[in-house]
């Protein structure tokens, strides 16, 4: 068997570690879970960045699958970048793909009070527990998806 030499440095490969988490995040959990058909713990596992304990990368396949419902190609850009060379993405759905500090605000204080009802919402008669925390978890999940394309944006100023 051919003896693998990662051309990477260390440093790299955590980076990509954390972008992994990063990408997860930025989908949400849940979603990510779903989409990739890939159990919550694995995924996590991909974003691991302690690279003896798990030593696994996310599969192509499922960074392409992801990165079609983030909000940037997280990993995509990194490896662009890693082989030295630049990706330019335009979605097209606003100013050159990007939405200023002000949408995003706007849109985290919006996630932030449908969790916050969410939460205080009386439970119905009906309504069983894992409706509830399922109803709970998209209220956070969508929150979640706001922080980080605050933290996003701040992160490119």
């Amino acid at each position: 068997m051919e003896d693998f030499r990662n051309p990477l440095s260390t440093k790299d490969l955590k980076r990509l570690k954390r972008l992994t988490e990063v990408l997860i995040s930025d989908v949400g959990e849940c979603k990510s879970s779903e989409i990739a058909q890939i159990a919550t713990s694995k995924l996590n596992r991909f974003g691991n960045a302690d690279l003896k304990q798990a030593p696994l990368f996310m599969p192509i396949d499922v960074v392409m699958q992801l990165e079609a419902h983030s909000s940037k190609p997280h990993i995509t850009a990194a490896l662009a970048e890693l082989n030295g060379s630049r990706l330019t993405v335009s979605t097209g759905n606003d100013r050159q793909g990007k939405s200023s500090f002000e949408e995003v605000v706007r849109r985290l204080k919006t996630e932030f009070n449908a969790l916050n009802s969410a939460h205080e919402q009386p439970r119905a008669e009906d309504e069983t527990g894992a409706t509830r925390n399922a109803r709970l978890l998209n209220a956070l999940n969508s929150f979640e998806h706001s922080l980080v394309e605050l933290k996003l944006l701040l992160g490119a100023r």
